[in-house]
């Protein structure tokens, strides 16, 4: 189990960052057991560092899909308005006077 200190140091150095020590660390073969040196904080366990990992990745998986799902939303609503302008201007309407009285 992380400490508050080993999570705000492990929060310090980024999710990227992590994942690169944690693979360089003994080439990658480390048990879940093992120390993990090289924190300010003092070594952190192999298995600590992976359940760290885990809920931050997960994390930026939803912030992803929510990142994704709203730019859909923006992405339906630019091709919705597109075509009720398209509508409009196929019916005669404001578009239409107004362009027409400009150009």
């Amino acid at each position: 189990m992380l400490t508050a200190i080993q999570r705000a140091e492990l929060e310090s150095h980024g999710l990227a960052s992590i994942r690169l020590k944690l693979a360089a660390y003994s080439g990658g073969h480390t048990g879940p057991g093992s120390a993990i040196g090289g924190f300010r904080c003092g070594d952190i366990t192999r298995s600590d560092i992976d359940d760290w990992l885990i809920e931050k990745t997960a994390e930026e998986t939803k912030q992803q899909q929510n990142t994704l799902f709203w730019a859909r939303v923006a992405g339906w609503g630019a091709i919705i308005s597109i075509f009720v302008a398209l509508a409009a201007i196929a019916v005669g309407g404001w578009p239409h006077d107004w362009l027409a009285s400009r150009f």
